[in-house]
């Protein structure tokens, strides 16, 4: 796996989650603040038009989360 392909991932967690509150969520992922959820979930937002491999990815878990 490619370094810089973890800290997007790790993105794209605070994204499927943020949704369920983003202090929450930061807990989960090491004690984040809730800012560091926000912008992670503005900056996937933002990609997920222009990126069709973020799409892919984004797209499967949620796939896999709703079972």
């Amino acid at each position: 796996m490619e370094v810089r392909a973890v800290p997007r991932l790790v993105r794209v967690g605070h994204y499927q989650g943020g949704h369920a509150g983003e202090a929450d969520i930061g807990q989960r992922f090491g004690g984040r603040d809730h800012t560091t959820v926000m912008y992670a979930v503005k900056k996937i937002e933002k990609n997920l038009t222009d990126d069709v491999s973020l799409r892919g990815t984004v797209d499967a878990l949620r796939k896999k989360l709703e079972g």
